[in-house]
């Protein structure tokens, strides 16, 4: 004899094992890569990736931009002499002091982002980079950048709001997975669980 379902009932069920079956999927997934120590809390497998790769970019970016304020020009960019001249000309003083902080703070806090060591302060210190090289450098040009490389003209704030608001976001989210932090913060969990 065999039980009929009422529709509630079935619908019910289906959503049960609906959710059963991602759980595990989400399991077996962060089980497969290694990284289920790696993930933070109260999000999506896809969010944590997500949040993930942009954190690896962003933390590239800006080690790229530390790199030459600090050691030259290796791979382009401006030397430390010419970030000087830049800080002094907008009005950034102590301009030699400040240039190497921020090559610094570029530099390091870049390399945090990619290995999510600190993930929102450095992100809130990058964040306060961006906000005055928005407001002191690129503010007066415009929106856009220079695509035509106009002598004379520098480039607008887009570039640099896009970096900002990446950099919120990570304030915000945290650095998703295989990160230093969430690593941390597992063994933090798993020793005060003993």
């Amino acid at each position: 004899m065999s039980k009929k379902f009422s529709i509630e009932e079935h619908a019910n069920s289906d959503t049960i094992g609906i959710t059963a079956v991602r759980q595990r999927n989400e399991r077996c997934f962060r089980g497969c890569l290694g990284a289920e120590f790696l993930c933070s809390t109260g999000e999506s497998m896809m969010q944590a990736w997500g949040v993930t790769i942009l954190r690896l970019t962003v933390g590239v970016v800006f080690v790229a931009h530390g790199v030459p304020k600090l050691f030259g020009p290796m791979w382009g960019g401006t030397s430390p002499e010419d970030t000087v001249a830049l800080f002094a000309l907008v009005g950034l003083q102590p301009a030699p002091l400040l240039a190497v902080t921020v090559g610094i703070v570029e530099l390091g806090g870049g390399i945090a982002l990619f290995i999510g060591a600190f993930t929102r302060l450095m992100s809130a210190l990058l964040a306060t980079i961006m906000a005055v090289a928005i407001w002191k450098v690129h503010w007066p040009h415009g929106f856009f950048l220079n695509w035509s490389l106009e002598p004379g003209v520098g480039h607008g704030f887009e570039y640099a709001l896009v970096l900002l608001v990446a950099l919120f976001c990570l304030m915000l989210t945290g650095p998703g997975v295989l990160s230093f932090d969430g690593y941390a913060g597992k063994s933090a969990k798993s020793a005060k669980g003993r």
